[in-house]
């Protein structure tokens, strides 16, 4: 009854803690457009008869799954309308982001079944529970917005138990629920197939029948459905190359990465041996002590997905994190289980002692191994880094924002905005304008431009990438797309989405109906409505903050028309915290007005002084340029969101430099000069001329 109890009350503190926390991220505008805004929208089109499609992707910038309408486009998961059943009930976002964290709590109940078969009563049925729940590539994938094949990882539970008991009727139905949650499931199910009911079984003819039509169909979703609904290859082939290598067009096929294996094979084993990958092999098995390996059979079902993560060469993939990793948590629980039983029967054969000793061990082994873990790189309120998303009060001004929005209007909104507005039929990813039919047009300026990428960021986004770039690389200063419902601009900075935004209300076509705080809201000008072009003063106070202070006390001039007086170094990203993504925040002062432009550069380096990236786009200064600064005043500048990109552990460093020539920002030697006159130990002069560039500060960067 006490194990019953401790059970249920496990899996009933998990679907409340992770509902809540991801909830917390959805109202911090933490998810985007790509993946939870056109999820949501699929959802809600599918509701409506409009099965899979969503339109704010349409943008076509050559980058992964955009430039479509389709989910299928991307992925194959035909288990959309059976999702779209319970939104149905409750059509708005936050119905997917408490739908996925029931499911894969549920899941704890297929695991307690197989431990207790496997295992006996008792312990193993709440230990073996526990460390799935605690398991924080699963906590991870459910914290990262909203994916199908997170509902893969119950459905696969079931499906290893269901054959286990030799209920194969019930077994093929689980596991084409498993199947329709993304295409390559059928290559883990056709694993279960040949490595448990054909060989473990005995049911040779069955396991082979249903392994050939599993993976079969993981083909023609791969080959067929995708290219036919993208029109081309599958823009994530991409992720297989590294970064700068030389393709011939885009999309990558296949062909181009079986060249690339060919021609680099060492680089490739190199990469399979780094420090990242490593890492993400030992973050996978630790939680269950290793136990998996005892029974490594098992394991043989996931090779294929582990491979998938494994060769990429997308950080957010073989970082453990997001939900690259959730078809893998079943198969190391499952062999965690039957390791454990092994191991067991070991140690009565040795040991002499009972079983129910053996087992009891083995479980209070695994118990500690998850526990450890979990305080280290799990998510919950028991880890060390656990973190609640702030919901700040610019948060709750853009809410109200957001709902003064009519429900069912066409909106245009920007990446960060877009899967707050996506319960509707019409919502599109600024700045892609339907002409016929957007009513509304929303962005927040001070959460940067998101998605939205010029081609050639295809080849430069990466700093020290080890192939040199295309000779003949796309243009940056030609438009994206000029088609008539897109702005005849790329998108790549805040600099175009501002050009882009006065364009609007400079065309007589659009008014005023908020802005405030760098939230901005324009609604389609009606006949008799005032024709008005100018923002208020209002607008710009994200940039001429009333309160807020530093977290570090510095003075620094640059020359004698600026002054830094502090600066915040902060991480945003919940569930990306091994691939930091850094924002760092300024306050200046102007002594007087600036004799010429200035674009402020922020870099990060690795402990070599290798560059891991850089960033020019601050919101605060393409809105209100650093020129028109009044003398006196003091101003706050975010800087976009940058990622660092790396398979080492070590110390990051965060510099800072001001630039009167945005064409060089790699060429630190053009920055202006800089004299540290007061700190508080933080900060540091360095750079190629030793005064050009201040040091802010580190954080640590652990594999």
């Amino acid at each position: 009854m006490a194990i019953h109890l401790l059970f249920w009350t496990s899996v009933l503190v998990y679907t409340v803690v992770f509902s809540l926390l991801s909830l917390q991220q959805y109202h911090a505008f933490l998810p985007h457009a790509l993946d939870l805004g056109n999820m949501a929208q699929a959802a809600w089109n599918t509701v409506h008869l409009n099965p899979f499609r969503y339109q704010n992707q349409r943008l076509h910038i050559n980058f992964e799954a955009f430039g479509t309408t389709s989910r299928l486009s991307a992925h194959v998961e035909p288990i959309f309308p059976v999702i779209s059943v319970v939104y149905y009930f409750w059509q708005h976002v936050e119905t997917l982001l408490v739908l996925q964290t029931v499911a894969i709590a549920a899941g704890a109940l297929p695991v307690r079944l197989l431990a207790r078969r496997r295992l006996g009563p008792g312990l193993p049925e709440i230990v073996f529970p526990l460390a799935y729940l605690l398991f924080p590539a699963l906590e991870a994938a459910n914290l990262d917005e909203f994916h199908p094949v997170a509902l893969a990882a119950p459905l696969l539970l079931w499906a290893f138990y269901l054959a286990d008991i030799r209920r194969y009727s019930l077994f093929v139905l689980l596991s084409l629920a498993a199947i329709g949650c993304k295409e390559e499931i059928g290559v883990v199910v056709g694993g279960i197939a040949i490595f448990w009911i054909a060989l473990r079984n005995g049911d040779r003819r069955f396991g082979v029948i249903v392994a050939i039509l599993s993976v079969t169909w993981s083909l023609l979703a791969l080959k067929i459905v995708v290219p036919h609904f993208s029109g081309g290859e599958s823009s994530y082939w991409a992720r297989y190359l590294p970064p700068g290598y030389p393709v011939a067009r885009y999309p990558v096929t296949q062909a181009d990465i079986l060249q690339y294996w060919l021609h680099h094979p060492m680089q490739v084993l190199d990469d399979l041996r780094s420090e990242a990958k490593l890492s993400y092999m030992h973050r996978l098995l630790v939680p269950f002590g290793y136990m998996s390996l005892v029974n490594p059979v098992t394991l043989l079902a996931g090779i294929p997905s582990l491979l998938l993560v494994l060769l990429s060469e997308e950080p957010h993939m073989y970082s453990g994190l997001a939900h690259y990793s959730v078809e893998l948590v079943p198969v190391i629980v499952v062999a965690a289980i039957l390791g454990t039983e092994l191991l067991s029967k070991l140690v009565v054969a040795r040991l002499r002692v009972s079983s129910t000793v053996a087992v009891a061990a083995c479980c209070l082994y695994v118990l500690a191994s998850s526990i450890a873990n979990h305080r280290v790189n799990g998510f919950s309120p028991l880890a060390e880094s656990f973190v609640v998303p702030a919901v700040t009060a610019h948060d709750k001004l853009l809410d109200q924002v957001l709902h003064l929005i009519p429900a069912g209007a066409s909106v245009s909104a920007q990446d960060a905005l877009n899967a707050h507005l996506s319960d509707r039929g019409r919502i599109f990813l600024f700045p892609d304008l339907d002409h016929n039919h957007v009513q509304y047009i929303v962005l927040d300026t001070t959460l940067g431009t998101g998605s939205a990428i010029r081609p050639c960021d295809l080849y430069t986004r990466v700093i020290g990438e080890p192939f040199p770039a295309p000779a003949a690389p796309l243009p940056c200063d030609t438009a994206v797309s000029t088609a008539s419902n897109q702005l005849p601009t790329h998108t790549s900075r805040s600099a175009d989405q501002r050009a882009a935004a006065y364009s609007l209300l400079h065309s007589g076509r659009w008014i005023v109906r908020f802005a405030r705080d760098g939230i901005l809201l324009l609604e389609q000008r009606k006949p008799r409505d005032p024709a008005g072009s100018e923002l208020p003063a209002a607008f710009y106070s994200f940039v001429t903050p009333a309160a807020g202070t530093p977290a570090h006390r510095v003075v620094a001039r640059f020359g004698d028309f600026l002054e830094l007086e502090g600066f915040s170094i902060a991480r945003r990203e919940v569930t990306n915290l091994r691939n930091p993504d850094v924002v760092v925040t300024t306050w200046w002062r102007a002594l007087k007005a600036s004799p010429r432009a200035l674009t402020i550069m922020h870099y990060l380096s690795d402990s070599t002084g290798a560059l891991q990236n850089y960033a020019s786009d601050q919101q605060a200064t393409d809105w209100l340029p650093i020129a028109g600064w009044q003398p006196g005043q003091t101003y706050m500048v975010k800087s976009t969101q940058l990622t660092v990109k790396t398979n080492k552990s070590g110390r990051i460093d965060v510099d800072l430099g001001l630039t009167p020539d945005p064409g060089t920002y790699m060429n630190t030697t053009k920055n202006l000069q800089i004299r540290l006159i007061h700190d508080a130990g933080t900060a540091a002069l360095v750079g190629p001329c030793g005064c050009n560039m201040l040091r802010l500060g580190h954080i640590d960067d652990s594999l």
